[in-house]
């Protein structure tokens, strides 16, 4: 994993493990950096908000995996795609529906839509 990917991950595992000591909703960059020791400056190299950071978390953790899954397989082989993908939201079930709920300019939910109709 490249040095990109290592930034984006830790700040993703750290508004995971924030959002169980707070609402996601309160959650701001300020809060977001002071908890995951990096400078507000590299999150903003990566990410132009706190939405957009969740998109990328619910794009990389949920629909690219499921996506290698569905590589060659069939219709028939949805049922394991769809387990992963259940599976995976249930276990950070409080971060992914705090997500669902927030109202924003990104919203997650337009991300899965955008993962459906697009792909």
């Amino acid at each position: 994993m490249d040095a990109a990917n290592r930034m984006k991950t830790h700040l993703s595992n750290s508004l995971k493990r924030l959002s169980t000591q707070m609402p996601l909703a309160k959650i701001t960059v300020k809060n977001l950096c002071q908890f995951s020791n990096v400078n507000r400056g590299s999150f903003y190299y990566h990410f132009k908000d706190i939405f957009d950071l969740i998109s990328w978390t619910y794009h990389t953790q949920i629909i690219l995996p499921a996506r290698e899954i569905l590589k060659g397989y069939q219709i028939s082989d949805m049922p394991s795609v769809s387990s992963y993908m259940l599976k995976k939201v249930f276990q950070e079930r409080e971060f992914y529906s705090q997500a669902f709920m927030l109202e924003g300019d990104t919203l997650i939910k337009e991300t899965v839509f955008k993962d459906c109709v697009e792909n």
